[in-house]
């Protein structure tokens, strides 16, 4: 009944955002209206107890590894400290954190501020989230500006109401946000030819979540192409001082929390199993079900493939830009994270959709209000189980939906005009 009684919930606000994000709807949410919902939306959700994932307390136990026992999480675990009151919220008991030094010092806040409430530190957590949440939003609109968007305000509702933002930031306090405004804030800097900020922003994002990796070639190109522009010639000096700019920080966000090689521990264990929630996995299914039987391991590596010939491709085409480098990024990003989760073979959790939101927001392709509908609840519905077959049946739906679109609008050409 909890079950259904969600379902309802989401199916409910499903048509909610489609209905308050759809084209021409200018007049009936003004700035001054959007802020305060969007205010009163997310402190309802800051004292709510994570529903779809347990990810929370695995943040907050191990922040209080560090703020309450002065040990590293990156070699002691929950385990070590059945004593305290979190440890029976803990899934992973055994496991080192997964995270980057930067946003273990934030998850470490909580434990300062309400030591013994846990209804205090999830409730700090979230107000964490909740700020970053803000910082994305702006950062989002500052880019879309600089894009020359005809409608700004429309995407930027599309971005800051999207229900999979909510959820996975407010409700489940996911860390994902985190990353995402910091990269947002990289690419606002960079074309503001702020090239230092853009570097440190970047770099946060990596010491919050590794994934960040993901967008960094595609970042340095942009920046040495902006840099070519002003001086005229490769920036070798200016490449190589941000390197080391970067380089120092993470040297000094690690140094308190260093643990050798066990500090990236926990990314070489979920990089060992073929996750049945992925794309390469329902591929593979579907194959033998028609009698072609692929090993893990060669499913695993074709898709890999492909995902690297696509990044190539991005690179390549990045690199050959000419006239509107900030729009080709973006792109860029989009169709980069769609390739990975279309590519990923380890754990595919729902709020990973997270990371591509934004970019594929700004892309504003055809029929963009279904599409972000269908991306957000595939990824919401799936309860952080089965979103590979979801996400694939949105996708069908997408493309079906806009292939009709087309086809009938080619036949409204052709009629003669009465």
């Amino acid at each position: 009944m909890t079950r259904l009684a969600l379902n309802i919930l989401f199916a409910n606000l499903a048509v909610s955002y489609f209905f308050l994000v759809r084209r021409g709807q200018e007049r009936s949410l003004t700035p001054p209206i959007v802020w305060p919902i969007f205010a009163a939306v997310g402190v309802l959700f800051l004292f709510m107890p994570p529903v779809f994932s347990g990810d929370l307390y695995e943040y907050l136990i191990r922040g209080r590894i560090l703020a309450i026992y002065h040990e590293s999480p990156y070699l002691r675990f929950p385990e070590s400290f059945p004593e305290d009151i979190l440890f029976s919220y803990s899934s992973w008991p055994h496991a080192p954190d997964a995270y980057g030094p930067l946003f273990l010092y934030l998850k470490s806040l909580p434990a300062f501020l309400f030591r013994n409430s846990i209804p205090g530190m999830i409730a700090a957590m979230k107000m964490i989230n909740f700020v970053f949440m803000g910082a994305a939003v702006y950062f989002f609109a500052r880019i879309a500006e600089l894009l020359k968007k005809n409608d700004p305000d429309r995407l930027v509702r599309l971005f800051a109401f999207c229900p999979i933002l909510l959820v996975t930031t407010l409700l489940d306090g996911q860390n994902d946000i985190l990353m995402t405004a910091f990269i947002l804030g990289a690419v606002y800097f960079l074309f503001k030819r702020r090239i230092s900020l853009a570097s440190l922003f970047w770099g946060c994002a990596f010491l919050v979540k590794y994934s960040a990796i993901l967008s960094l070639p595609f970042l340095m190109l942009a920046a040495v192409k902006l840099e070519s522009e002003r001086t005229m010639r490769f920036p070798w000096k200016p490449l190589f001082g941000q390197a080391l700019l970067v380089l120092a920080f993470s040297v000094a966000m690690y140094a308190p929390v260093w643990a050798g090689p066990e500090t990236f521990a926990m990314m070489g264990r979920l990089g060992e199993r073929f996750y049945t929630n992925t794309i390469p996995y329902a591929a593979q299914t579907a194959l033998g079900f028609l009698g072609m039987k692929i090993p893990d391991m060669a499913a695993r590596g074709a898709f890999l493939v492909f995902f690297l010939a696509v990044y190539a491709y991005l690179f390549y085409g990045l690199w050959r830009e000419k006239e509107s480098l900030l729009k080709r990024l973006v792109l860029s990003l989009a169709v980069t994270h769609l390739a990975f989760y279309f590519s990923l073979s380890t754990p595919f959790i729902y709020n990973y959709l997270i990371w591509g939101l934004p970019w594929l927001i700004l892309c504003e392709w055809p029929m963009d209000t279904l599409l972000i509908t269908l991306y957000s609840f595939a990824g919401i519905f799936s309860y952080a189980k089965r979103i590979n077959y979801l996400l694939l049946i949105a996708a069908a739906v997408y493309l079906l939906t806009l292939g009709t679109q087309k086809f009938r609008s080619r036949l409204e050409m052709r009629r003669p005009m009465p």
